[in-house]
């Protein structure tokens, strides 16, 4: 077995990072992460990981948290996913998603040089090639984004490359495509979304009509998400019609 390393894991309360923790933790690995605020509703929290974890309270944008964490916990390994992960978010407020995701990671990254850590990786996203020449994608392509959330993520990308080449710091980038598993509560990805779909016309066709009013906001997308809200409206048609044949 490899030896245990001391990792931060910023972006652990997402369903990634809270996956991530458990596994480094079962791994044998000392687990420091980041908490921007109470996340009761995580994985991290619900599975009980969060308790076996180092708990550095604060944010990548915050001055000193990196180096409380990465410095003081004598951290050798960093797993970078803290991010505005949501495209809708990102196109509505582009400017909180340049500061997190962008200069969140160079930030990272210094306090990463200065505490001399001996690996870090950056979650990217194949979003970064926008939209690609050809098919299937591979590294020797560019990276084109041309949308707020996909250009946040490039630059993260192509920083974590500065920091190899200017500074030869050990990082490297993972471009994360169509990720989903459980945990995971963001409405606008796709299983999620279908998930939340499913619920409505499963309890629509059992309950009375008043009642879906009050269960629609409760698992039903946020405003701005076009494809999870067809699903929803598809699920009202679909309990509307249950409830005409009974």
């Amino acid at each position: 077995m490899n030896a245990s390393r001391r990792v931060l894991i910023t972006g652990a309360y997402g369903f990634v990072g809270s996956a991530l923790a458990r596994a480094c933790l079962e791994r044998g690995d000392s687990v420091c992460v980041l908490r921007r605020s109470e996340q009761p509703a995580s994985a991290l929290v619900l599975e009980g990981t969060e308790a076996s974890c180092t708990v550095v309270d604060g944010d990548v944008l915050g001055a000193g948290v990196l180096d409380e964490a990465i410095g003081e916990q004598g951290i050798d390994t960093v797993f970078h996913l803290a991010a505005q992960p949501i495209v809708a978010e990102a196109l509505r407020a582009p400017s909180q998603s340049f500061d997190v995701n962008v200069r969140g990671t160079w930030l990272l990254l210094e306090a990463c040089q200065r505490h001399d850590v001996a690996r870090t990786v950056v979650a990217s996203t194949f979003q970064a090639y926008g939209e690609p020449a050809r098919l299937p994608i591979d590294e020797q392509l560019p990276l084109d984004a041309r949308q707020p959330y996909a250009l946040t993520k490039a630059c993260a990308d192509l920083i974590a490359r500065c920091w190899w080449h200017a500074y030869g710091l050990p990082v490297a980038t993972a471009r994360f495509s169509n990720v989903y598993g459980g945990g995971d509560r963001n409405l606008s990805r796709l299983v999620p979304g279908a998930v939340a779909g499913w619920i409505l016309s499963t309890i629509a066709a059992s309950v009375p009509a008043g009642w879906l009013a009050l269960l629609t906001p409760l698992v039903a997308p946020p405003p701005l998400v076009s494809r999870p809200r067809r699903i929803v409206r598809a699920a009202r048609r679909r309990a509307r019609e249950l409830r005409a044949a009974r």
